[in-house]
Protein backbone atom coordinates (compact mmCIF):
# COMPACT_ATOMS: atom_id res chain seq x y z
CA UNK A 1 0.00 0.00 0.00
CA UNK A 2 2.89 2.65 0.14
CA UNK A 3 1.87 6.10 1.37
CA UNK A 4 -1.97 4.61 1.30
CA UNK A 5 -3.20 5.02 5.18
CA UNK A 6 -5.01 1.58 6.25
CA UNK A 7 -7.81 0.15 7.85
CA UNK A 8 -10.13 2.44 6.19
CA UNK A 9 -8.60 5.67 6.66
CA UNK A 10 -8.14 8.03 3.73
CA UNK A 11 -4.63 9.82 3.49
CA UNK A 12 -3.72 13.60 2.23
CA UNK A 13 -2.37 11.74 -0.99
CA UNK A 14 -5.91 9.73 -1.45
CA UNK A 15 -7.39 13.32 -1.54
CA UNK A 16 -4.68 14.92 -4.02
CA UNK A 17 -5.12 12.22 -6.27
CA UNK A 18 -9.12 12.64 -6.53
CA UNK A 19 -8.55 16.38 -7.02
CA UNK A 20 -5.74 16.30 -10.12
CA UNK A 21 -7.68 13.31 -11.76
CA UNK A 22 -11.21 16.23 -11.32
CA UNK A 23 -8.78 18.66 -12.69
CA UNK A 24 -7.40 16.55 -15.65
CA UNK A 25 -10.75 15.10 -16.42
CA UNK A 26 -12.87 18.37 -16.99
CA UNK A 27 -10.65 18.99 -19.58
CA UNK A 28 -11.31 15.98 -21.69
CA UNK A 29 -13.69 15.91 -24.15
CA UNK A 30 -14.98 12.39 -24.84
CA UNK A 31 -17.26 10.99 -22.60
CA UNK A 32 -15.35 6.95 -22.62
CA UNK A 33 -12.48 8.22 -21.61
CA UNK A 34 -13.57 9.89 -18.44
CA UNK A 35 -14.56 6.74 -17.25
CA UNK A 36 -12.24 4.98 -18.22
CA UNK A 37 -10.11 6.89 -16.76
CA UNK A 38 -12.01 6.99 -13.24
CA UNK A 39 -12.04 3.06 -13.47
CA UNK A 40 -8.66 2.95 -13.82
CA UNK A 41 -7.45 5.05 -10.78
CA UNK A 42 -10.19 3.39 -8.38
CA UNK A 43 -8.23 0.04 -9.56
CA UNK A 44 -4.98 2.16 -9.15
CA UNK A 45 -5.92 3.27 -5.19
CA UNK A 46 -7.90 0.30 -4.09
CA UNK A 47 -6.91 -3.42 -3.39
CA UNK A 48 -10.22 -4.40 -5.98
CA UNK A 49 -10.23 -6.61 -8.62
CA UNK A 50 -12.42 -5.03 -11.17
CA UNK A 51 -14.50 -1.78 -11.80
CA UNK A 52 -17.82 -1.86 -13.60
CA UNK A 53 -19.81 1.14 -14.86
CA UNK A 54 -24.06 1.35 -15.43
CA UNK A 55 -24.31 4.19 -17.28
CA UNK A 56 -27.85 2.87 -19.15
CA UNK A 57 -30.58 0.89 -18.34
CA UNK A 58 -30.09 -2.59 -18.12
CA UNK A 59 -31.96 -5.58 -18.92
CA UNK A 60 -31.07 -9.02 -19.35
CA UNK A 61 -30.37 -8.58 -23.41
CA UNK A 62 -29.38 -4.94 -23.12
CA UNK A 63 -27.42 -2.22 -21.39
CA UNK A 64 -23.62 -1.45 -22.06
CA UNK A 65 -21.75 -2.81 -19.16
CA UNK A 66 -18.25 -0.84 -19.05
CA UNK A 67 -15.83 -2.66 -16.95
CA UNK A 68 -11.92 -2.07 -16.13
CA UNK A 69 -9.71 -4.58 -16.64
CA UNK A 70 -11.23 -4.85 -20.32
CA UNK A 71 -8.94 -7.98 -20.98
CA UNK A 72 -11.35 -9.92 -18.99
CA UNK A 73 -14.63 -9.34 -21.27
CA UNK A 74 -17.39 -11.18 -19.84
CA UNK A 75 -19.54 -13.74 -22.29
CA UNK A 76 -22.85 -12.31 -23.35
CA UNK A 77 -24.44 -15.02 -20.49
CA UNK A 78 -22.40 -13.56 -17.99
CA UNK A 79 -22.89 -9.85 -18.99
CA UNK A 80 -26.61 -11.01 -18.65
CA UNK A 81 -26.15 -12.19 -14.99
CA UNK A 82 -24.32 -9.10 -14.49
CA UNK A 83 -27.14 -6.61 -15.31
CA UNK A 84 -29.86 -8.55 -13.65
CA UNK A 85 -27.52 -9.41 -10.45
CA UNK A 86 -27.09 -8.07 -7.35
CA UNK A 87 -26.46 -5.08 -5.94
CA UNK A 88 -27.82 -3.74 -9.71
CA UNK A 89 -31.07 -6.09 -9.22
CA UNK A 90 -34.36 -4.77 -10.93
CA UNK A 91 -32.14 -2.20 -12.29
CA UNK A 92 -30.83 -0.46 -9.05
CA UNK A 93 -33.82 1.36 -8.00
CA UNK A 94 -33.45 0.48 -4.59
CA UNK A 95 -30.29 1.34 -4.05
CA UNK A 96 -29.67 5.18 -2.59
CA UNK A 97 -28.28 7.63 -4.41
CA UNK A 98 -24.62 8.67 -2.60
CA UNK A 99 -24.78 5.29 0.03
CA UNK A 100 -22.42 2.55 -0.74
CA UNK A 101 -24.42 -0.91 -0.46
CA UNK A 102 -22.76 -4.10 -0.73
CA UNK A 103 -24.13 -6.59 -2.44
CA UNK A 104 -23.74 -9.06 0.45
CA UNK A 105 -26.02 -6.28 2.02
CA UNK A 106 -28.54 -6.30 -0.48
CA UNK A 107 -28.96 -9.69 -0.96
CA UNK A 108 -28.15 -10.96 2.29
CA UNK A 109 -24.53 -13.00 3.00
CA UNK A 110 -25.81 -16.58 2.13
CA UNK A 111 -28.19 -15.88 -0.70
CA UNK A 112 -25.19 -13.72 -1.91
CA UNK A 113 -23.00 -16.77 -1.76
CA UNK A 114 -24.98 -19.54 -3.38
CA UNK A 115 -25.72 -16.25 -5.84
CA UNK A 116 -24.93 -17.00 -9.85
CA UNK A 117 -23.87 -13.44 -10.02
CA UNK A 118 -21.20 -14.38 -7.44
CA UNK A 119 -20.09 -17.44 -9.14
CA UNK A 120 -19.79 -15.53 -12.33
CA UNK A 121 -17.97 -12.52 -11.32
CA UNK A 122 -15.81 -14.66 -8.74
CA UNK A 123 -15.07 -16.71 -11.89
CA UNK A 124 -14.14 -13.63 -14.06
CA UNK A 125 -12.66 -11.26 -11.60
CA UNK A 126 -11.92 -13.28 -8.05
CA UNK A 127 -15.05 -11.38 -6.89
CA UNK A 128 -16.24 -11.84 -3.04
CA UNK A 129 -18.43 -9.09 -2.69
CA UNK A 130 -19.78 -5.69 -4.95
CA UNK A 131 -19.58 -2.12 -3.56
CA UNK A 132 -22.32 -0.57 -5.43
CA UNK A 133 -22.71 3.45 -5.86
CA UNK A 134 -25.17 5.12 -7.48
CA UNK A 135 -24.49 9.10 -8.33
CA UNK A 136 -27.53 9.37 -11.10
CA UNK A 137 -28.84 11.69 -8.26
CA UNK A 138 -31.98 9.61 -8.24
CA UNK A 139 -33.63 11.42 -10.71
CA UNK A 140 -35.60 10.26 -13.93
CA UNK A 141 -34.07 8.06 -16.12
CA UNK A 142 -31.97 5.03 -15.90
CA UNK A 143 -29.83 4.45 -12.45
CA UNK A 144 -26.32 5.08 -13.13
CA UNK A 145 -23.83 3.93 -11.17
CA UNK A 146 -20.31 2.33 -10.40
CA UNK A 147 -19.71 -1.38 -9.05
CA UNK A 148 -16.24 -1.66 -6.99
CA UNK A 149 -15.69 -5.65 -6.95
CA UNK A 150 -13.49 -6.72 -3.92
CA UNK A 151 -11.99 -9.50 -2.99
CA UNK A 152 -12.41 -10.26 0.30
CA UNK A 153 -16.27 -10.93 1.89
CA UNK A 154 -17.76 -7.64 3.32
CA UNK A 155 -15.27 -5.30 1.08
CA UNK A 156 -12.54 -3.42 3.23
CA UNK A 157 -12.91 -0.43 5.59
CA UNK A 158 -10.66 1.01 2.98
CA UNK A 159 -12.19 0.55 0.14
CA UNK A 160 -16.26 1.19 1.66
CA UNK A 161 -14.38 4.95 2.96
CA UNK A 162 -12.53 5.15 -0.21
CA UNK A 163 -15.75 4.55 -2.54
CA UNK A 164 -17.63 7.13 -0.24
CA UNK A 165 -15.50 9.80 -0.59
CA UNK A 166 -15.06 9.50 -4.69
CA UNK A 167 -19.08 9.98 -4.73
CA UNK A 168 -18.82 13.45 -4.87
CA UNK A 169 -16.41 13.47 -8.38
CA UNK A 170 -18.30 10.36 -9.70
CA UNK A 171 -21.63 12.61 -9.56
CA UNK A 172 -20.10 15.85 -10.80
CA UNK A 173 -18.73 13.97 -13.56
CA UNK A 174 -21.95 12.21 -14.45
CA UNK A 175 -23.27 15.69 -14.84
CA UNK A 176 -20.16 16.72 -17.05
CA UNK A 177 -20.35 13.65 -19.13
CA UNK A 178 -24.02 13.67 -20.27
CA UNK A 179 -23.71 17.21 -20.79
CA UNK A 180 -20.51 17.05 -23.17
CA UNK A 181 -22.87 13.79 -24.92
CA UNK A 182 -25.76 16.51 -25.85
CA UNK A 183 -22.30 18.89 -26.85
CA UNK A 184 -20.60 16.43 -28.65
CA UNK A 185 -22.32 14.53 -31.76
CA UNK A 186 -22.31 17.49 -34.17
CA UNK A 187 -19.08 18.00 -35.14
CA UNK A 188 -19.61 21.63 -35.87
CA UNK A 189 -20.08 21.85 -32.31
CA UNK A 190 -16.61 20.76 -31.67
CA UNK A 191 -15.02 22.73 -33.96
CA UNK A 192 -17.19 25.75 -33.10
CA UNK A 193 -15.59 25.38 -29.43
CA UNK A 194 -12.34 24.86 -30.07
CA UNK A 195 -11.85 28.02 -31.90
CA UNK A 196 -13.35 29.98 -29.31
CA UNK A 197 -11.21 28.28 -27.12
CA UNK A 198 -13.76 27.05 -24.76
CA UNK A 199 -13.01 24.04 -22.44
CA UNK A 200 -15.31 21.23 -22.19
CA UNK A 201 -16.40 22.61 -18.81
CA UNK A 202 -17.01 26.03 -19.83
CA UNK A 203 -18.65 24.00 -22.85
CA UNK A 204 -20.73 22.47 -20.11
CA UNK A 205 -21.68 25.60 -18.35
CA UNK A 206 -22.93 27.26 -21.59
CA UNK A 207 -25.61 24.46 -22.27
CA UNK A 208 -26.93 25.20 -18.84
CA UNK A 209 -27.03 29.09 -19.53
CA UNK A 210 -28.84 28.44 -22.51
CA UNK A 211 -31.42 26.44 -20.72
CA UNK A 212 -31.81 29.88 -18.23
CA UNK A 213 -31.02 28.09 -15.36
CA UNK A 214 -29.67 29.95 -12.11
CA UNK A 215 -25.88 29.79 -11.10
CA UNK A 216 -27.24 28.10 -8.12
CA UNK A 217 -29.05 25.78 -10.08
CA UNK A 218 -26.02 25.38 -12.41
CA UNK A 219 -23.56 24.68 -9.24
CA UNK A 220 -25.88 21.90 -8.03
CA UNK A 221 -25.67 20.11 -11.63
CA UNK A 222 -22.22 20.02 -11.96
CA UNK A 223 -21.76 19.68 -8.51
CA UNK A 224 -20.04 22.77 -7.95
CA UNK A 225 -19.72 26.42 -6.39
CA UNK A 226 -21.51 28.98 -7.29
CA UNK A 227 -18.18 31.04 -7.45
CA UNK A 228 -16.65 28.47 -9.44
CA UNK A 229 -20.04 28.68 -12.07
CA UNK A 230 -19.31 32.42 -12.17
CA UNK A 231 -16.06 32.19 -12.93
CA UNK A 232 -16.46 29.78 -15.87
CA UNK A 233 -19.27 32.32 -16.74
CA UNK A 234 -16.80 35.10 -17.02
CA UNK A 235 -14.50 33.13 -18.93
CA UNK A 236 -17.47 32.29 -21.21
CA UNK A 237 -18.40 35.99 -21.92
CA UNK A 238 -14.55 36.79 -22.10
CA UNK A 239 -13.89 34.19 -24.81
CA UNK A 240 -17.26 34.87 -26.60
CA UNK A 241 -16.84 38.69 -26.46
CA UNK A 242 -19.99 39.09 -24.51
CA UNK A 243 -21.06 40.97 -21.45
CA UNK A 244 -24.67 39.25 -20.61
CA UNK A 245 -25.88 35.98 -20.29
CA UNK A 246 -28.56 37.03 -23.36
CA UNK A 247 -25.96 38.25 -25.51
CA UNK A 248 -23.89 34.98 -25.13
CA UNK A 249 -26.60 32.53 -25.65
CA UNK A 250 -27.49 34.35 -28.90
CA UNK A 251 -23.84 34.35 -29.78
CA UNK A 252 -23.33 30.82 -29.33
CA UNK A 253 -26.38 29.54 -31.33
CA UNK A 254 -25.07 32.10 -34.10
CA UNK A 255 -21.73 30.28 -34.00
CA UNK A 256 -23.65 26.78 -33.72
CA UNK A 257 -22.27 26.09 -29.77
CA UNK A 258 -24.87 24.73 -28.99
CA UNK A 259 -26.96 21.44 -29.27
CA UNK A 260 -30.53 20.67 -30.41
CA UNK A 261 -32.63 21.90 -27.58
CA UNK A 262 -33.91 19.52 -25.11
CA UNK A 263 -32.80 19.38 -21.06
CA UNK A 264 -31.05 16.02 -20.40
Amino acid sequence: MGEKAASGVLSARDDARMLDLTAQLLLADDPEEIWARVGLEIMSALPGTAVLCKDDEWTATAGRVLAWPVTRRPTAAQLACIRGGYPFADGGRAIPDGRPLLASGVAGRGPWDDSEMHEVTRALFGTRDVLALRYDGGGPGPVRGMLVHCSEPGGSARERAYVARMHPLLRGMDSHVRLLRRCSPAPAVRAGACEYGLTPRERAVLVLLAEALPATAIGRRLCVSVRTVHKHTENIYRKLGTRDRLATVLRAQAAGLLPASGRI
